[in-house]
Formats: structure tokens, sequence, C-alpha cells
């Protein structure tokens, strides 16, 4: 009898409406930025535009940290300076 109510189960999952949703939901973040998250998923995008937070650490200790702003015409190639001023 265990075996039929096994198979009743898995047969129902089998009829049951399965989907895939190709979108990423990012309505868990806050402040505005759902729309420069979803360039971070564009694969014709070297470097997506943003706001991030460099964190150099050396030797499990924190050397600098500094502000790293890519904006719109930088997501294909990118210029950093050579030192952290």
């Amino acid at each position: 009898m265990r075996l039929k109510s096994i198979n009743a189960f898995v047969l129902s999952l089998l009829v049951s409406p399965f989907y895939v949703c190709a979108d990423l939901n990012m309505d868990f973040l806050h402040g505005g930025v759902q729309l420069q998250a979803a360039g971070v998923f564009d694969e014709n995008t070297n470097y997506p535009a943003g706001h991030y937070i460099v964190e150099v650490i050396f030797n499990r200790k924190l050397i600098s940290k500094k502000e790293l702003i890519i904006s719109p015409e930088d997501n294909e190639n990118l210029c950093l300076k050579k030192r952290l001023d």
C-alpha cells in the first residue's frame, strides 16, 4: 500500500505545471539599484557600471579600501592607476 501512495505522489509531481523563469528576481535589492544589478548579468559587458568598494588585503591585513566608480562608458575598457592614492 505504501508503494502505491509513493507512486501517486510521484505521478502528481509529473503532471503538475512546471515553468522556468529566465529572469532573476531582484526585488530583494533596495535603493533603486535593480537596473544596475541587472547589468552585472549582461554577457555583453566586461565591466558593469556601478559603484564598488575594493578592499586590498595582504596577509589577512586590510591595506586599503577604495571606492571604484565604473561609468557606462567604461563597460568595455577599464583603466586603473598604479597607485592607490
